[in-house]
């Protein structure tokens, strides 16, 4: 869809091949891909390095796995500017869920566009000042009051704590 729109856009994968099978795709459909920029890696090496320009749309669909969604989101939206929208795909699945979650748990700084049970998105409607931003007291949900953060947090821990009885 960006490549298709003429969009300047950093696309993140963690195979090169992933960016070929792209690139075959898009020729064979006349999609020019001359905006594009593949970056190859894992993301938690990959999006650190990146020197980005404040993006206008950030789409999430990376990594599933706890906390690759939330390292995505954070090397990310750091840059976005009020007005501009960040997507979350997969949230039947617990880590992009919490990145989720979290964004609505900050409002009115991120306004919920849209939910549904596959994906949300979020439009970044202020930058909070910086002296806002506290964590929540202890044994607080970061969630509408329904504890997701915090039985995360628990599970997390239990885990662990099993490993490293294992060791």
């Amino acid at each position: 869809m960006f490549a298709a729109r003429g969009s300047d856009h950093t696309c993140a994968v963690l195979y090169d091949e992933e960016a070929a099978v792209f690139r075959e795709w898009a020729d064979a459909h006349d999609v020019p891909v001359d905006g594009i920029r593949f970056v190859a890696g894992e993301s938690q090496v990959t999006l650190p390095a990146l020197p980005l320009e404040p993006p206008d749309v950030v789409f999430i669909d990376g990594g599933h796995v706890f906390p690759i969604p939330v390292i995505d989101w954070f090397y990310t939206v750091h840059l976005v500017q009020p007005g501009a929208m960040v997507f979350v795909d997969d949230l039947q699945l617990p880590a992009p869920r919490l990145v989720a979650d979290y964004m609505e748990s900050c409002a009115p700084v991120w306004e919920c566009v849209r939910r549904t049970p596959k994906w949300g998105a979020y439009r970044l409607a202020m930058v909070p000042p910086p002296e806002s931003i506290v964590n929540p007291p202890a044994g607080s949900s970061l969630y509408g009051g329904n504890g997701r953060f915090e039985r995360l947090g628990r599970r997390l821990d239990a885990r662990l704590h099993r490993w490293r009885r294992g060791r």
